[in-house]
C-alpha cells in the first residue's frame, strides 16, 4: 500500500487514509508502517457507531473535534435497527458484529 501511495504522491498531493486493524503489538511491522505511512490514530467505532471495532487510521491530515462530534456514538440505538423481534444481547457490552442473532422467543 505504501508503494502505491508513493506513486500517487509523485504527481498529486492527495489526502490519504489507510485503515488497518490494530497491529501495534507487532513492533517491527508497526514501526515500518509508521515510517512509511506517517501519522496514525486509533479509533474505536463505538465512539461513532454501534459496536466495538478498534482500528488504526494512518492519515496525512487531522480529524478535528468538530468533525468527530458530528458522528456521536449510536450504541444506545443498536437494537432499534434490527428486524422486529431480534435484539443483540448487550449484557456484556457492545460486541463486534457477529452472525449470532436470535429471536427473543428462541432464547
Amino acid at each position: 500500500m505504501a508503494n502505491v501511495i508513493d506513486v500517487v504522491k509523485e504527481d498529486h498531493t492527495p489526502f490519504v487514509v489507510v485503515e488497518q486493524v490494530d497491529f501495534s503489538d507487532m513492533k517491527e511491522d508497526f514501526a515500518l508502517a509508521k515510517k512509511r505511512l506517517g501519522n496514525y490514530e486509533i479509533i474505536n467505532s463505538i465512539r461513532h457507531a454501534f459496536l466495538h471495532r478498534k482500528r488504526l487510521f494512518f492519515k496525512n491530515f487531522q480529524l478535528t473535534k468538530k468533525i468527530k462530534d458530528k458522528y456521536p456514538s449510536m450504541k444506545n440505538e443498536t437494537n432499534g435497527l434490527l428486524d422486529p423481534g431480534r435484539e443483540i444481547d448487550l449484557s456484556q457490552g457492545h460486541p463486534t458484529l457477529t452472525a449470532s442473532w436470535k429471536l427473543k422467543s428462541e432464547r
